[in-house]
């Protein structure tokens, strides 16, 4: 569900002063300040000193956009209450109907925890409280406009520590609890009892509960009687944490009506076949549960599944064959289900599918998943990997697959690994083209010599990996990619970096060559013997500002290159060590270390270990360093 939160710090009371600092900070513009400031102050009063109030106001003052309207905030009777929660709920009562409800429903969610984006705006499209405004608008985007309102409002706040999540304060989280009117519940429980010694009893009004029970405590059986379940998440605190087929039973015979059900790292070995009476479930999370191998074939009857998390079942085989009955699904991660060596035909019939996180490409296409099917799954978006194109054997098939068509694919992996000996990798890989506007691109155990001529027209590319292309002599002229930040090359065969590497075109009078490219990255280049420097034409361009290499490069990174001789002088030259805050050069035996130290201007972090096991580190630097040799 979440991790544990970030530290709360306790804060005192404000002055009307530091209420209005943070009002106008959130809630204006620095055009409007003069114009707002007077009722905005008064305002700030009535926060009486309380900076959740504060910060909650700024997000509601955000979308007023009058002084009449301000006005009308600062008489809201809600003032007159004593307690936080009163002025919070001035808040709530300005929001519109469905993204009432999406607030309401966080209430299910521990105080303080932090929740992934990505599988809120899922709940809530399960459970139907997105709504378009437009026939064919995307209900994701619906999602992510909602989610973007509440942060806005300061009422879910982004955590600054995990990328993609969120948390409730705990007194947002009473605030949500308070008009969620006993629908949502969270309960921490030791057999049919809570912590508090009330038992669980079964009520009419509870549609989503959240159950953590308690180490060694026995499975409540009362929750077959709240039958009126929208959402069930199950969590077990503790060493035990088992579900056992007979609960399961219990659950998915009496609580028909989920729409939600997380079961995540429950130990659950076996789902039983009668999930299907689940008929109106959208969103299913087994992940982490390493001892299920399989699921039923009767999953694949419970048509209205959205989402499907599969994520870390070390031990899970393989998909339901039926999988393709699944007309609705729309999310289905697999990561980290290593066992899983195939997919099962009919994935390509899952037209709305959004992810998949790992397409696989087996040895034996004709009884599984081929690339072809790919052709119809247009809506995918995001990050996308495909496993085992060494295993593909038709060509017309990749090309049929049209990967140049996902236009929303973000990000793309390509593992050429597989049984089958591929003679053409070049071909496939020029078949493979992705949409041009790809941001991140991964290539792994490609055995081509020479890359497509489609990587130097993915202009806005600001990650590039290149992995195991042991075949490949020379690098190409990646300097070209205006947009490329980070580039990581590693385990490859080249015997020499030449000045084509960065892009030179000597019929242009001036350019910038890898002008964003902040992280370069060499790892295991074991043939690699010489990186050429630049030429007296390219210096003179240098020398005369109408070239410039690398100005950006903040980290350089080169590891296990044993027979690497030295480095270019223009490496160690400005622009590039301008803004260099970190080389390390790991185990490259033929560089001479000490020369090298001498040679090096100013670098905030250098590390520098010898092939013999020595080390050779500069802690700092500076007109006088410390040197530490072990």
């Amino acid at each position: 569900m979440g991790c544990k939160p970030e530290g709360i710090h306790k804060v005192g009371l404000l002055t009307p002063e530091k209420c209005w600092s943070i009002i106008s900070q959130i809630a204006l513009v620095q055009d409007d300040h003069q114009k707002f400031e007077s009722i905005g102050r008064q305002i700030s009063k009535k926060c009486k000193g309380l900076p959740l109030t504060a910060i909650t106001v700024g997000g509601l003052l955000r979308f007023k956009q009058s002084e009449k309207e301000w006005l009308k905030v600062l008489e809201k009777k809600e003032w007159e209450g004593k307690g936080v929660l009163d002025s919070l709920k001035l808040s709530y009562y300005d929001m519109p109907l469905s993204l009432k409800q999406c607030f309401k429903y966080c209430a299910i969610f521990p105080k303080d925890y932090m929740i992934s984006k990505r599988r809120l705006i899922g709940m809530w499209m399960a459970q139907g409280y997105l709504k378009r405004e437009e026939k064919d608008e995307d209900l994701e985007i619906v999602g992510e406009t909602y989610f973007d309102n509440l942060i806005a409002r300061s009422l879910l706040h982004i955590s600054k520590s995990q990328d993609g999540f969120c948390m409730l304060h705990d007194m947002v989280s009473d605030l949500a609890q308070t008009f969620t009117k006993g629908e949502c519940l969270m309960r921490e429980v030791l057999n049919d009892i809570d912590l508090n010694g009330n038992s669980l009893l079964a009520d009419a009004n509870v549609r989503h509960l959240t159950l953590k029970i308690e180490n060694y405590a026995s499975f409540p059986m009362s929750i077959y009687g709240f039958n009126k379940l929208r959402s069930l998440i199950i969590q077990f605190i503790g060493y035990k944490s088992l579900l056992t087929n007979v609960q399961l039973k219990g659950i998915f015979d009496h609580l028909t009506r989920l729409r939600t059900l997380d079961l995540s790292s429950c130990d659950i070995k076996e789902i039983p076949s009668s999930i299907n009476g689940l008929v109106h479930l959208r969103w299913l999370d087994l992940s982490r549960n390493k001892n299920l191998e399989k699921l039923p074939e009767t999953l694949c009857e419970c048509y209205n599944l959205q989402t499907l998390i599969l994520n870390w079942c070390k031990n899970l085989v393989e998909l339901p064959q039926g999988v393709g009955k699944l007309i609705n699904l729309m999310y289905l991660d697999i990561d980290d289900c290593d066992k899983i060596k195939y997919l099962p035909k009919g994935i390509g019939d899952l037209q709305r599918l959004r992810k998949l996180t790992v397409f696989i490409i087996s040895v034996n296409e004709s009884e599984s998943f081929s690339i072809v099917e790919m052709k119809k799954l247009n809506n995918l978006k995001g990050r996308l990997e495909i496993r085992g194109l060494g295993n593909v054997r038709k060509l017309e098939e990749v090309r049929k697959a049209q990967l140049k068509e996902k236009k929303s694919v973000t990000e793309l992996s390509l593992n050429f690994g597989g049984d089958h000996v591929q003679e053409d990798e070049e071909e496939l890989l020029e078949a493979l083209e992705p949409p041009s506007d790809l941001e991140i691109l991964r290539i792994d155990e490609f055995k081509g010599k020479l890359f497509p001529s489609w990587l130097m027209k993915l202009n806005l590319l600001r990650v590039l990996m290149i992995h195991d292309s042991t075949n490949c002599e020379e690098l190409p002229p990646l300097g070209k990619l205006s947009c490329l930040e980070e580039l990581y090359l590693e385990h490859m065969e080249v015997k020499r970096v030449g000045v084509e590497f960065m892009g030179i075109e000597k019929e242009k009078d001036a350019s910038t060559l890898f002008p964003k490219l902040k992280k370069l990255s060499f790892k295991h280049f074991l043939e690699w013997e010489e990186w050429d420097d630049i030429d007296e034409w390219l210096m003179e361009r240098i020398n005369n500002k109408t070239i410039t290499i690398m100005p950006s490069l903040q980290e350089l990174y080169i590891k296990d290159c044993p027979r690497l001789k030295a480095l270019p002088y223009h490496l160690l030259s400005p622009p590039i060590t301008t803004k260099l805050q970190e080389l390390a050069i790991l185990f490259c035996g033929a560089l001479r270390l000490q020369e090298l130290i001498y040679k090096l201007p100013y670098i905030p972090r250098l590390f520098i270990y010898s092939e013999d096991g020595a080390r050779t580190r500069i802690l700092s630097q500076g007109p006088l360093f410390r040197l530490q040799l072990k």
